[in-house]
């Protein structure tokens, strides 16, 4: 049986600098495509994404600008889509979790690259008027069912499940901080994700009436592709323009939506995020009689052309 190929496309809290690098610097594909785009961003918002990710003098460690994280993300999976594409790989189904949810929706047919990269370097003027909460991102390591507790849900909003060990909470730098003491008292292993607002929270809603103001006039079509979404943990055939806030506002359901997905058929999840996380999280989703697999191409490791080529050769033999 030939499996179906998954294409995983993340949000915020995969950037990072010098993500994408080596496919950038080996393959044409992934490198026009880049091009592209950043031209285009660059007549939009008046500078470049690529002069600053791929900027020798910064690290992969640095913090990473909330105010081109969304663009570069969006940016770099559909420059890998596309050097997937060349090699005649194409999903059967595209999955998209948070802001990652605008590049498959260009790989799904749904929306225009064009479209997409505009209303996300407005997104960009948006952010930096409207959003003016200090917040971040936390993920523990620990059943889910810990949100539960008081200590926890009252200073923090619950912003993904992603697999039955992991989940991600948002809130105030303030209350984070708190939630932290606390879970090192519980000896209980957590992350701060590399974000600098509390995406999919209630912080963000400032900003909901002009952010939508960026989707608005989008012409949406119906999918070409199936397009599953994270944060509807459902096959979405008809997207209205408000799904696009929602998905970065509201929980991403990510356990869930694999365990649909695994209930339909077994399949090939490939993730066309920068850090690969996706990947991880599927590996942590399926059960010890799926015959599923699972792929990772970009890290922040760098061993990206590798990976890609490797992929390639596997799907194509």
């Amino acid at each position: 049986m030939t499996l179906p190929l998954i294409f995983m496309y993340s949000g915020q809290g995969s950037q990072y600098f010098q993500m994408g690098r080596s496919l950038y610097e080996n393959n044409t594909v992934f490198k026009d495509s880049m091009i592209k785009a950043d031209h285009l961003f660059q007549e939009m918002a008046g500078f470049s994404i690529i002069e600053q990710l791929y900027n020798d003098k910064t690290t992969k460690s640095e913090p990473f600008s909330s105010a081109i994280s969304s663009p570069a993300i969006f940016m770099v999976e559909y420059a890998l889509t596309q050097a997937l594409k060349e090699k005649n790989i194409v999903p059967s189904l595209v999955l998209g979790t948070s802001i990652g949810e605008f590049a498959a929706a260009v790989t799904a047919g749904i929306l225009s690259f064009e479209t997409s990269l505009l209303s996300l370097s407005k997104q960009v003027e948006v952010w930096e008027k409207y959003y003016n909460s200090t917040g971040g991102m936390l993920a523990i390591l620990h059943d889910p069912s810990l949100y539960q507790s008081a200590w926890l849900k009252d200073h923090c909003e619950l912003a993904a499940i992603n697999f039955p060990s992991n989940f991600v909470v948002s809130g105030t730098n303030e209350n984070l901080l708190e939630i932290t003491k606390k879970l090192q008292e519980e000896n209980i292993i957590f992350q701060m994700l590399p974000v600098s607002q509390a995406y999919h929270s209630s912080l963000m809603d400032p900003a909901k009436e002009a952010w939508l103001q960026t989707v608005k006039t989008m012409t949406i079509n119906e999918p070409i592709i199936p397009f599953f979404s994270c944060e509807q943990s459902s096959l979405m055939t008809s997207i209205p323009y408000t799904h696009f806030w929602e998905a970065i506002r509201n929980p991403i359901l990510f356990r869930e939506s694999i365990s649909i997905l695994e209930k339909e058929q077994p399949a090939i999840y490939i993730d066309i995020g920068s850090s690969g996380t996706l990947a991880t999280f599927v590996k942590y989703n399926l059960s010890s009689i799926s015959s599923s697999r699972y792929f990772q191409i970009m890290t922040p490791y760098g061993d990206d052309i590798n990976s890609f080529n490797q992929l390639v050769a596997y799907l194509q033999k």
